[in-house]
């Protein structure tokens, strides 16, 4: 009774802060464990003299290393875990000498058919004991889940230092979250805690389940939950219950704090946990309850091996690539125990490639068979992989032929879009003949002018040329301006302004950003926040290099798009209103504009009423340029013909690049995206990872638009196959509808994939998300988005992601490659058939000596029989449901007989 009171009064003082516990009774405790206990791990046993056939899987990792055996079919023989002493190398060498140790004493020889490492220490272990396997950990955590489960919607790694958490989708990773903090409350921190407590981590579990009451830890960085564990101990909670809410708080930290996705269920029921915190089954339990509150029908799994799942899956992964490859190229174990290297860290490893001046490493490794080998870490970027001017040349001239090689239609676009294109033509002479309906007044069209004003009239000319052609007008590179700046150059260009004097502001870098981002914030979106620095660029570094005279940023309130049935074409709000808040921020305080002497020009206009945007043009160009209205207008039909010439040549490139990857077997990268994020600084490189990799990449606008050619994949769909109505009927916004159309085709081209990006909280892309992801998950096109990009560029995120990534880009291409393989040997199979079935023919006609003639319809013409024959055969072919489509006609390519078709298979949103 005495201590009923006693806890009755301690419950009565921590109230306020007070949750339940982990479990509710001994009964629920029981019945728990009993569920998801592990059996103890019990290695392979061999007979001396056996073979024992396996691959090697290592997960390097930073604060431990592991290694496992699987026999051929998967199952695991042997796994050991070392903490790491600091060099990986030496971890994995003592791991190898247990691994080579546990085969020989039971006097059985190793045999290691392939070898894959992951983690932290892959890159090294590939260098110097060259393992046929260097895997991103995403993926390994994906493929040792979908060994141990036939059913997987999301992977939730939790591991010492991080969380990972993988989304699914088909079998390949959808998308995944990462945890940003370096102690983001995870493993390492339930075990610290038990520490503290002098408690073994393996007696974690027990205490915890003994609490029937602990406090509310608030979530987030290791170090806040460590203040209120102090805070509690102040308040009289005992060790159990503190233990009970560190776990209870682990979910938390793991759906709100990384994933922040509201709705669970969205993701799936199926989620396997990994990761060797995994083995605390207090974690489990908070995870598991966490779950199945919020995901109705969910079903939590433990992998069976959570703390050895990213070497399981590298050493799958090594078995994937050596049956495909036919051989390993693995060093040997014998030779990775007897690895010799040297470590150095001076003045002489020092990268002067660029003002980084990175401070790198170099692993020199030698084995007993003489293969020596360098490894350098500690770059921050390719320059620092190389080590004289020599081999820094090579580098670039490698990069340049990827480039040549795999081509990169976003770069192209963003380079073509600022750069001055053919002549425009010349004004027409003073008194020419103008249309009587070319020039409207405002709002009235050609049939509402008076007739005088329509009747016939000579071209009215300026004598303000040669003035102009001393003006020097300045544009940014930034947002909408990426999608018509060949319109505006063509403008000044006719009106008799130079083109080397049409002046645009540099790509976003770092370096422009830090320089001229000073005058304010203005929005989160960093596409329209970084115009600042552009603004600063043009007024502060070129204006200074030779004078501006003009700084021209219109409003542009709409934006045309080739997607058709839209009910209106507007702009996004925030990028359309830019070019007033930058007048704003240039002159608040001072007035930057005037103190420079440089007019800024920010006219709203309409790009979708053309003879309206004539209007807007003249009133805001008339005076300031000394032109006529005739003039004006010529010009601005001058760029609207540049702006079509633009679209035609990328629309060119873009038929190219398709026809080449058809006709190859390839896989290319659509990237969905608003213009603007051709910018490399808006999209951080990411484009030149894919192409590093042998991606080409293509742009919506290089995607034809011509309807003839669009029809083989929208044929019997119905509808318009320029138009977005079937999936987005009240579409409005310009770019964001061309982001689902491209969607929607990329979905029906088998060698495109798609990569999607967006900024921070771009608020016209989010009702594009799911639509996307919809589309491509019905015709189970690879994709992968990223829509958080922001100023800063998260280098580390982003190699994980493109590594990701590009393991289901290189399974997709590899199936095209097999596919376009067996196609090439089934005409080839039909073309012997068919020879052999025309000399049967010929044969039974007593025709020996006729001419031979190509195609099974002239069989079909003179000999029914063998045509039956040849139908037959073909039946018990394995035929490929996908038939290579022509280039130009979308017609199936006639790789079999014309009586006999291949069933053309599209994918379909």
């Amino acid at each position: 009774a005495l201590r009923a009171s006693i806890a009755r009064g301690r419950g009565a003082r921590v109230l306020p802060a007070q949750g339940p516990g982990l479990v509710a009774s001994d009964e629920e405790r029981d019945a728990f464990i009993e569920r998801f206990r592990q059996a103890p791990f019990v290695p392979a046993v061999f007979s001396p003299g056996q073979r024992v056939r396996a691959f090697l899987g290592i997960d390097g990792g930073s604060t431990s290393s592991k290694a496992v055996l699987v026999d051929e079919g998967g199952e695991v023989l042997f796994k050991d875990y070392q903490l790491s002493r600091g060099n990986p190398l030496a971890d994995v060498r003592e791991i190898l000498r247990r691994v080579r140790g546990f085969v020989a004493g039971q006097g059985a020889a190793l045999e290691v058919l392939g070898a894959g490492a992951t983690g932290y220490a892959a890159d090294l272990l590939e260098e110097t004991l060259e393992v046929d396997a260097n895997i991103v950990e995403t993926v390994a955590h994906m493929m040792s889940a979908r060994q141990a489960f036939d059913d997987v919607d999301v992977v939730c790694d939790v591991g010492g230092q991080d969380i990972k958490v993988l989304f699914m989708a088909g079998g390949e990773i959808r998308n995944f979250r990462l945890s940003n903090q370096c102690s983001a409350g995870n493993g390492m921190l339930l075990q610290a805690m038990a520490s503290q407590f002098g408690v073994a981590l393996s007696d974690y579990a027990a205490l915890a389940f003994r609490a029937r009451m602990s406090p509310r830890f608030n979530y987030g960085c290791a170090v806040f939950l460590d203040t209120d564990r102090v805070t509690f101990q102040k308040e009289g909670y005992g060790k159990e219950e503190l233990m009970a809410g560190l776990a209870l708080v682990l979910p938390k930290n793991i759906w709100q704090y990384v994933v922040q996705m509201p709705r669970l269920a969205e993701l799936g029921r199926v989620f396997v946990l990994q990761g060797g915190t995994q083995h605390n089954l207090a974690a489990v339990k908070a995870q598991h309850d966490y779950l199945v509150e919020r995901v109705p029908g969910a079903i939590v799994r433990v992998h069976p091996h959570c703390g050895e799942a990213g070497a399981i899956g590298a050493a799958l992964e090594a078995r994937r690539i050596v049956a495909r490859r036919g051989h390993s190229r693995f060093v040997g174990v014998d030779a990775a125990i007897g690895l010799a290297w040297t470590s150095r860290n001076d003045e002489g490893t020092v990268c002067h490639f660029c003002a980084n001046a990175c401070r790198r490493t170099f692993i020199d490794a030698a084995t007993p068979q003489g293969r020596n080998s360098r490894y350098i870490a500690g770059f921050s970027c390719e320059h620092g992989t190389v080590e004289s001017k020599d081999a820094l040349k090579a580098l670039v001239s490698h990069r340049k032929s990827l480039k040549a090689q795999f081509p990169n239609l976003v770069d192209y676009e963003a380079g073509l879009a600022f750069k001055a294109g053919a002549a425009p033509r010349p004004l027409p002479e003073a008194g020419s003949p103008v249309d009587p309906g070319r020039r409207s007044r405002g709002w009235a069209t050609a049939a509402l002018l008076p007739w005088r004003a329509r009747a016939a009239r000579g071209f009215e000319r300026s004598d303000g040329a040669s003035r102009r052609a001393g003006l020097r007008i300045g544009m940014p590179r930034v947002l909408n301006m990426y999608s018509t700046a060949p319109l505006w150059r063509a403008y000044f260009e006719t009106l008799g302004v130079p083109p080397r004097q049409i002046v645009f502001s540099d790509v976003t870098s770092e370096e422009l950003w830090e320089a001229g981002s000073r005058y304010g914030s203005i929005d989160p979106c960093f596409p329209s926040k970084v115009v600042q620095a552009h603004i600063h660029d043009l007024l502060k570094v070129k204006h200074r290099e030779r004078p501006l005279d003009f700084l021209f940023f219109p409003c542009l309130t709409h934006v045309p798009s080739f997607v058709r049935g839209l009910p209106d074409t507007t702009a996004c709000p925030i990028v359309a209103g830019v070019p007033k808040v930058m007048r704003a921020a240039f002159t608040q305080e001072v007035d930057h504009f005037a103190r420079e002497g440089v007019v800024y020009v920010d006219p709203a206009i309409s790009l979708c009423e053309p003879h309206f945007m004539k209007q807007q043009m003249f009133e805001a160009w008339g005076e300031r340029l000394g032109v006529t209205r005739d003039e004006s207008d010529f010009a601005v039909d001058q760029g609207w013909a540049a702006l079509r010439a633009f679209d035609s040549e990328m629309q060119r490139r873009g038929m190219q690049l398709l026809a080449q990857l058809e006709d190859e077997g390839r896989v290319g990268i659509l990237l969905l995206a608003r213009p603007y994020h051709a910018d490399p600084g808006l999209h951080h490189g990411v484009l030149d990872e894919f192409q590093a990799l042998g991606y080409p990449v293509l742009s919506i606008r290089s995607i034809p638009k011509d309807p003839q050619w669009l029809a083989r994949f929208f044929a019997g769909e119905g509808g318009d196959p320029l138009g977005v109505a079937d999936v987005w009927p009240e579409a409005y916004s310009t770019n964001s509808a061309e982001k689902v159309w491209a969607a929607k085709f990329a979905a029906r081209h088998p060698n495109l994939v798609v990569l999607d990006l967006s900024s921070f909280k771009c608020g016209h892309d989010a009702p594009t998300y799911g639509m996307i992801d919809n589309i491509v998950a019905a015709s189970a096109t690879p994709y992968s988005a990223l829509h958080d990009l922001d100023a800063n560029k998260p280098s580390g995120s982003l190699k994980i992601r493109v590594r990701t990534y590009g393991h289901t880009l290189q399974r997709h291409a590899e199936r095209l490659q097999d596919l376009h393989a067996a196609k090439d040997e089934l005409a080839r199979r039909i073309e012997a058939k068919r020879r052999e079935l025309r000399a049967r023919a010929r044969a039974r006609d007593g025709e020996v000596n006729r001419e031979e003639k190509g195609g099974l319809d002239g069989l079909a013409t003179h000999d029914p029989a063998s045509e039956r024959d040849y139908a037959a055969w073909l039946g018990e072919e394995t035929v490929p449901r996908f038939a290579p489509l022509e280039p130009t006609t979308g017609r199936a390519c006639d790789t079999a007989a014309t009586a006999h078709p291949i069933t053309i298979h599209r994918r379909t949103s």
